[in-house]
């Protein structure tokens, strides 16, 4: 996936995590707030997706944003586009290598290890019982 200056997204990525970029390169996130719900939503969804990853990847703490008001012209006509959504906008497709960083790393959850199975108590005269 590409940004419309035809920069390639995964190489923004690289070029920002490995110092060759930064985030003041590119425009602010353009956002909006719902009415109904008061949430952000972006309409800048390639940016917010590599702003997404790189938060992930730790190499990005914030992101300058422009709010828009839900009713301005570009909103309106940017909002069908941008928020065409099976999941509530809670995640962004773009074709990318980074598409598993989108989200952040879960720690793996411990799993106990399996409970030891009685072991039979044997007496000093060899005979078997269960202990009390």
């Amino acid at each position: 996936a590409k940004f419309r200056s035809g920069t390639v997204i995964d190489d923004a990525i690289r070029g920002i995590e490995a110092r060759l970029a930064s985030a003041a390169d590119f425009p602010p996130l353009s956002v909006t707030e719902l009415p109904d719900d008061g949430r952000l939503y972006s309409l800048s969804n390639r940016r917010l997706f590599m702003w997404r990853v790189l938060a992930n990847r730790g190499a990005l703490r914030q992101v300058d944003v422009v709010v828009y008001p839900f009713s301005s012209r570009l909103v309106q006509r940017k909002w069908a586009r941008s928020f065409s959504t099976q999941n509530g906008g809670a995640c962004v497709a773009v074709a990318s290598d980074f598409a598993h960083d989108q989200w952040p790393r879960r720690p793996r959850a411990r799993v106990p290890p399996p409970p030891q199975a009685a072991r039979p108590f044997v007496s000093r005269s060899g005979t078997t019982s269960r202990p009390e």
